[in-house]
């Protein structure tokens, strides 16, 4: 819960739900369209809601500016940086049989597309970070062995830019993405 700073005479209630309520608690009503002083209050009914409304715009512009500063570096101006480009011998003979995984149906299944499309996979970064810890180059390298068979990343990764390149996307299109999903 963020509490804000009201004007002296405002009062405000949090309900259990998280909701604020101001109110006035110095006896002035705010509203009414006759803006008329009341007397028993000493002031006029239109007041409290302006400066609830020049506080209001002030909470949002700021408010506005923090989600700015706080997203603005989690927008990757050119997604394609971190992606590999494909190499020019990427070839099937680089992904193991998926039929050496008959077993698990869903793991052969993507072996076999990335058999299929090894230019496309080959110019994909692996979000599961096997660049760091395996020394790949791309995604295309998590199939040269059983690495992609025990992970969901890169059977995940592999099987949707394959449905993507079937259905006519470009691999900047699949890496903006795959970029979409995983990143943070």
């Amino acid at each position: 819960m963020v509490l804000s700073p009201v004007p002296h005479g405002i009062g405000l209630t949090i309900s259990a739900s998280g909701r604020g309520n101001a109110h006035r608690t110095d006896g002035n009503r705010p509203g009414g369209d006759d803006g008329q002083t009341r007397p028993e209050a000493g002031g006029t009914k239109g007041e409290a809601w302006e400066e609830l409304e020049g506080l209001g715009l002030v909470w949002l512009a700021g408010g506005a500016l923090l989600l700015a500063l706080a997203v603005l570096p989690a927008v990757n101006f050119s997604p394609a940086d971190h992606h590999p480009e494909p190499r020019a011998d990427a070839h099937e003979r680089h992904v193991v049989d998926g039929a050496q995984y008959a077993s698990y149906p869903r793991v052969a299944a993507i072996y076999d597309r990335v058999a299929e499309v090894p230019q496309v996979i080959d110019g994909i970064y692996c979000y599961c970070a096997c660049s760091e810890h395996s020394g790949h180059y791309s995604l295309l390298d998590c199939y040269k062995d059983a690495h992609a068979a025990r992970c969901d990343v890169c059977l995940s990764e592999a099987d949707m830019a394959y449905e993507m390149y079937r259905g006519g996307k470009s691999l900047d299109n699949i890496r903006m993405a795959i970029d979409r999903l995983y990143e943070t």
